[in-house]
């Protein structure tokens, strides 16, 4: 399906983010701070100001402000702004929400690492369960 059907689709769905958040136990609250902390952190890595990923993203800085606050602010941006502000990132919706650490968030921006979350994202379920099987032998396999 074409990404900008599916933004669209998304669109005139909001309770799709709540959705997504819940992905993985997490509450809605908790997915905005995550998705805020991590659009601060790329940012400002990055060397950009609100102004700089707004312009790039095609939004105000204010929304950027926002966006970054939201938690704070007891705001719910849209799905569509955050995925332009993820496009602008380099950096796939999903992997916004996920609770990473400023180092993983550089290796997310990188295309490699990025084609792999998607293309582990695609997988059917049997085929993420093999995936995580054979990353969880690895990890035990690993020297410490």
């Amino acid at each position: 399906m074409e990404t900008s059907l599916v933004l669209k689709y998304l669109a005139c769905k909001p309770q799709i983010l709540e959705s997504l958040s819940m992905l993985g136990g997490m509450a809605k609250q908790p997915c905005m701070s995550i998705i805020s902390r991590n659009v601060a952190a790329l940012r400002e890595t990055l060397k950009w100001s609100q102004a700089d990923l707004a312009r790039k993203a095609g939004v105000s800085q204010k929304v950027i402000s926002n966006l970054e606050n939201a938690s704070a602010l007891g705001i719910h941006p849209t799905l569509h702004t955050i995925s332009a502000v993820a496009s602008a990132l380099n950096v796939s919706l999903f992997a916004l929400m996920l609770p990473l650490d400023v180092e993983q968030l550089r290796s997310v921006r990188d295309p490699n690492v990025a084609r792999l979350i998607d293309t582990y994202l695609d997988l059917p379920p049997s085929g993420r369960q093999t995936v995580d099987r054979i990353i969880d032998l690895e990890s035990r396999a690993a020297p410490k």
